[in-house]
């Protein structure tokens, strides 16, 4: 299955490409989820943003997954048809291509609910971080295929200030994720994750940020999980190490982003399907594993400190 890894532009940086990377990955959820039902509608605002703008007040309320329609003159009406969204994040379903079914957006929807309102109690339980995506004007593009988001970009990525995400409707639920009848990952759950690392717990705890541009408990608990310090992939890793993901495209800090996921979602059950699928870059498929194997790696993401994500989403918001 492919995996991308967006990159976070800066607003200097005119006409910058967004870095699509890194191959693997895949998710879970439980048995025969059910998305929240949404609703179309139509509506306007004089926001620089358009109708899928969110304010401060709305970041902070409960998603209702209304669906809403980009009409001719938007700021993003070049780029995306329809949005939701899902407190500090823009849900957004490209302009290109084959029409972004109601049901794909709104699976991508839920998914971001699920892992920024783990405990689903209507609130998100890390307000800092959904800020901190808020601010980052942080964007879910549901894309068709290659080239999806550069379309994307090209048109609106000032307006988003780079920070999207594509997550690909081929690779994602409601017809491909755990308990969908096979192994598959739900990409979704993936990227999404992704997207709260990059924008938010990057800008808010240092000690666990991926961009490696210093160490902390993230890049020394990496470094024993891969059996040493690789700034790139070694020809190959020690016998000892448990995470050997081998992507050359992947430098450093990608490599810490997917440490992360691999941490995040199989202490969370969300691979414990998938075991011999992935052990050629992750042996630790389960909570279990993690807690008895990855003990710098379980500090991480036990820490309150830092308010991970317990439960792997499975496509149903409360």
């Amino acid at each position: 299955m492919r995996r991308w890894r967006f990159s976070v532009l800066s607003l200097n940086i005119l006409g910058a490409l967004l870095a699509i990377s890194c191959g693997g990955g895949g998710g879970g959820g439980s048995s025969s989820p059910t998305a929240p039902t949404a609703t179309a509608t139509t509506t306007t605002t004089t926001s620089s943003l358009g109708v899928c703008a969110i304010s401060t007040a709305q970041a902070s309320v409960t998603p209702t997954f209304d669906i809403i329609t980009i009409p001719a003159g938007d700021p993003f009406a070049s780029a995306a048809t329809k949005c939701i969204r899902v407190f500090g994040v823009m849900v957004m379903a490209v302009n290109t291509g084959a029409a972004i079914t109601d049901a794909k957006l709104t699976h991508a929807a839920t998914i971001t609910a699920e892992w920024l309102d783990n405990n689903e109690d209507g609130l998100v339980d890390d307000p800092p971080v959904n800020n901190s995506m808020l601010e980052r004007t942080t964007t879910v593009v549901l894309i068709n295929g290659d080239g999806d988001l550069d379309f994307f970009m090209q048109r609106v990525g000032e307006l988003v200030q780079h920070n999207a995400q594509e997550v690909g409707v081929f690779e994602t639920a409601p017809d491909r994720c755990k308990g969908c009848g096979g192994p598959e990952y739900d990409a979704a759950a993936e990227e999404i994750l992704h997207l709260i690392q990059n924008n938010g717990w990057n800008f808010v705890y240092s000690d666990i940020d991926d961009r490696g541009v210093t160490t902390n408990k993230l890049t020394t608990a990496m470094d024993v999980a891969r059996g040493g310090n690789f700034q790139s992939i070694p020809a190959s890793y020690p016998a000892s190490a448990w995470y050997t993901y081998d992507d050359a495209n992947c430098d450093y800090a990608c490599q810490l982003t997917e440490y992360l996921f691999w941490l995040v979602t199989s202490a969370a059950d969300g691979n414990s399907h998938r075991c011999s699928i992935i052990e050629h870059e992750w042996d630790l498929c389960t909570r279990a594993l993690v807690e008895s194997s990855d003990s710098l790696g379980w500090a991480i993401i036990t820490d309150p400190t830092y308010n991970i994500p317990t439960v792997h989403p499975n496509g149903s918001y409360r």
